[in-house]
């Protein structure tokens, strides 16, 4: 079981916001049941992400160690730097469509 601490933002209607923290337990059982969900569907429409940081990066993010946002932001940076680097181990393409 990982336990994750997680901070909700609320706006109040005045204008305020409110932080609050809560623990949300997670099972590797879960982390697994998520990821294959992701695996089937983005197979199901022809693609398998390759890159081990972007794999990395959706478990960290079911895990509750991000939030979507940052996922999405630093696997955006990912990729932006795999066009730009002169590494060809970079430049490899992080996601692959099935023939």
């Amino acid at each position: 079981m990982v336990r994750v601490g997680v901070d909700v933002a609320v706006r109040l209607k005045g204008g305020g916001m409110v932080h609050t923290a809560r623990v949300v337990q997670v099972s590797e059982a879960d982390v697994a049941r998520h990821l294959s969900f992701a695996d089937g569907a983005l197979g199901a429409a022809g693609y398998k992400v390759t890159d081990p940081y972007l794999r990395q990066l959706v478990e960290r993010q079911v895990r509750g160690e991000l939030t979507g946002e940052e996922a999405r932001a630093l696997g955006v940076q990912r990729l932006l730097a795999s066009y730009e680097s002169p590494s060809p181990a970079i430049r490899q393409p992080a996601c692959k469509q099935f023939d």
